[in-house]
């Protein structure tokens, strides 16, 4: 008969950590730690240190990481507001949440393969283009084709991690890279898919008709468009993003909801359609833009001037930028407004009085002059 007490008090750390010793790991061995954020340094019997446990390493190299990368995707550098975040986008399109959420993994998945910087990866800056690209695979690419949405997301949340990895490069580490990688990455698939064009201009222009706007949701616009910033037309959803704004800067999430009316207004007085009003196309870019001059710049008169005023511009620079995909590629222009207007805004540091970069970026309340 076996023992049982003397196996469970045979050395079994001693032979694992031998075998470590006298048995190398292989390549793929190695590839395997490497992307679960770990290194087969510091296995039992290499440094005599006990190994982490499983789910705090599970928490702090791939839970933090992807729910900041939710929140960075309106400059949230938080585990909290990216939870809040994320919960928001459930009650608005659960599905969305969840290639979200898929989006921000691979992202962190890949950086970790690839070995890039462990610093700027558990801040969020690497998931936030993947998340999006989550939102988007949802909302245009496969909205009713489960298994072709997670197809959709991880190959190309994958290849934007890749493409966030090697902007710096191309802007000279002079800029921040805001939503360009996503934009590269989305509007390559969207182009092809052609979302837009689905649907035959009578189903449209029927619907169209068929709904009818009222006051009341016009005025929510400003709300529904920072659901638009993850592309969710939902009011409660924008409630409860600005809710986790505010949970992290409640004077950056006064920003958000003042870009996005900004916004919604500039779109009416170009004589946009109410129903896109409503439904807060004109809202989002402007919103990321306010929030980009609020988080990059110092807290001062010039700088709200400011915020204002690209969010105006934003929203016009939307209104042209949606005619000239949805007329050469059936695509929605998704952030590239806000990416080209932010980078004329922050070009202006330094040429116009008061308007200087904040020396270390968080929000208006910490961004002192």
């Amino acid at each position: 008969m076996v023992n049982v007490r003397s196996l469970s008090s045979f050395p079994w750390e001693r032979l694992a950590g031998a075998a470590a010793h006298t048995r190398p790991f292989t390549p793929a061995t190695r590839f395997a730690f490497r992307c679960l954020g770990t290194s087969t340094d510091d296995d039992v019997g290499r440094k005599g240190e006990d190994p982490p446990s499983t789910s705090s390493m599970l928490m702090e190299e791939w839970r933090d990481p992807a729910l900041k990368g939710v929140g960075q995707v309106i400059f949230l550098n938080s585990t909290k507001a990216g939870a809040i975040v994320l919960g928001s986008l459930a009650i608005g399109d659960p599905y969305l949440a969840c290639l979200a959420t898929l989006g921000a993994v691979t992202s962190n998945g890949v950086a970790k393969a690839i070995q890039l910087d462990k610093s700027t990866m558990k801040n969020g800056l690497l998931a936030y283009n993947g998340s999006l690209m989550g939102c988007i695979s949802a909302a245009f690419v496969a909205p009713q084709n489960a298994m072709l949405g997670i197809l959709s997301t991880v190959p190309g949340a994958a290849m934007a991690t890749v493409v966030t990895a090697a902007l710096p490069g191309a802007l000279g580490g002079k800029m921040p890279q805001w939503t360009f990688a996503f934009n590269m990455v989305a509007l390559t698939q969207l182009v092809r898919v052609q979302p837009l064009l689905r649907e035959t201009p009578q189903v449209a222009e029927a619907e169209a008709e068929a709904v009818t706007w009222t006051m009341q949701s016009v005025m929510g616009a400003p709300i529904v468009g920072v659901a638009q910033i993850f592309v969710v037309e939902n009011f409660w959803t924008g409630a409860g993003i600005l809710a986790g704004i505010a949970t992290y800067s409640p004077q950056l999430a006064a920003h958000a909801l003042a870009g996005s009316t900004i916004g919604s207004l500039t779109g009416l007085c170009l004589g946009a359609p109410v129903s896109d009003v409503a439904a807060g196309l004109y809202g989002f870019n402007s919103a990321l833009t306010s929030m980009g001059v609020a988080v990059f710049f110092t807290n001062s008169v010039p700088t709200l001037i400011l915020s204002g005023c690209g969010a105006a511009v934003t929203a016009g620079t939307h209104a042209g930028f949606k005619e000239v995909f949805f007329t050469m590629g059936g695509a929605p222009c998704l952030t590239l407004p806000f990416c080209v207007t932010m980078t004329g805004c922050y070009l202006l540091a330094g040429r116009v009085p008061g308007l200087v970069l904040a020396s270390n970026p968080h929000s208006p309340e910490k961004n002192k002059e």
